[in-house]
C-alpha cells in the first residue's frame, strides 16, 4: 500500500536524520535486521530497539526533531502496547502497521499500511496472522532500501 513518493519521502528522512531507530517486538524483528545489514551497506547505521531485555528502549526518549523512529508492527499489538510511550517522542515517526485504529494518528507523523484490502479489528489487539504478517514486512524494507539505494547509492564510497 505505500505509496512510492511516501517510501521516497521516508528514505530522505533516514538519509537526512541523525539517529535512525527501529522498534520491533522481538519475534517479529528479523526483516528490520535484514534492513539494518543492507543501510550498513550503504553506509548508515540503523539501530533496532525490540521487546528484549537485552535492548535499551530509553534512547528512544532522548531523540529530537533531527531523529527517526519506524515502528514496526504488523497486526497493530506491539504498536497499541507502545504507544503511550511513543507520543513522548521528539522524533520523526512512523508506523508500519495493518491495524488502522484511529488511535495511532496522534502519535506518528506517518503510517504505511500494509494491505488496502485486509481490514483487521479496529482499536483491539487481535490475533493476525496471515501473508501480510508473514511477508508484508519484509517487503516494505525492501521496498524502502530499493527507494534509498535508487536515490544514495552514488554517495557510497568504493572500498
Amino acid at each position: 500500500m505505500a505509496e512510492k513518493q511516501r517510501l521516497s519521502r521516508l528514505a530522505e528522512t533516514i538519509h537526512d536524520s541523525a539517529n535512525v531507530f527501529i522498534i520491533s517486538a522481538e519475534d517479529s524483528s528479523s526483516s528490520a535486521r535484514i534492513f539494518q545489514q543492507q543501510m550498513l551497506s550503504m553506509n548508515r547505521l540503523v539501530r533496532i530497539v525490540t521487546s528484549s531485555a537485552h535492548t535499551n528502549p530509553d534512547v528512544i526518549n532522548t531523540l529530537d526533531e533531527h531523529d527517526c523512529v519506524i515502528t514496526c508492527s504488523a497486526s497493530g499489538n506491539y504498536a497499541l502496547t507502545i504507544n503511550e510511550e511513543m507520543q513522548a517522542v521528539k522524533a520523526y515517526k512512523a508506523l508500519v502497521t495493518l491495524n488502522r485504529t484511529t488511535l495511532f494518528e496522534p502519535t506518528y507523523d506517518y503510517i504505511f499500511y500494509l494491505s488496502g484490502e485486509y481490514l483487521p479489528s479496529n482499536r483491539t489487539l487481535t490475533t493476525i496472522r496471515n501473508v501480510y504478517t508473514r511477508y508484508g514486512m519484509s517487503y516494505f524494507f525492501d521496498l524502502l532500501f530499493h527507494y534509498y539505494y535508487a536515490r544514495y547509492q552514488n554517495e557510497v564510497r568504493s572500498l
